[in-house]
């Protein structure tokens, strides 16, 4: 598997994660270790549980969004990948 495909498959299982908010999709997006930096400035959610419990309080419902997304670049394990939103709901 390249480092692209690698990339698009953990975007592609992220934006399954967000449109079920099933906490097993959720905790099987990071390490156990994770830290997720939602917002600048703001403190992370450390771990499995801290970050399935922050996303499944400030969750989008199913179908209120489209999301498209296009990989910028990946080198050594890092990867950018640049993302749209658009919400269905206000």
């Amino acid at each position: 598997m390249t480092d692209d495909a690698a990339l698009v498959d953990w975007v592609e299982r992220y934006r399954v994660a967000w449109g079920s908010n099933d906490p097993a999709a959720i905790a099987a997006l990071f390490t156990e270790d994770a830290v997720y930096f939602t917002e600048p400035y703001h403190p992370p959610w450390r771990g499995h549980a801290e970050i399935v419990e922050g996303w499944l309080a400030h969750r989008d419902e199913p179908r209120d969004f489209a999301f498209r997304f296009e990989v910028i670049a990946d080198c050594d394990g890092l990867g950018f990948v640049r993302g749209w939103t658009d919400y269905t709901v206000p």
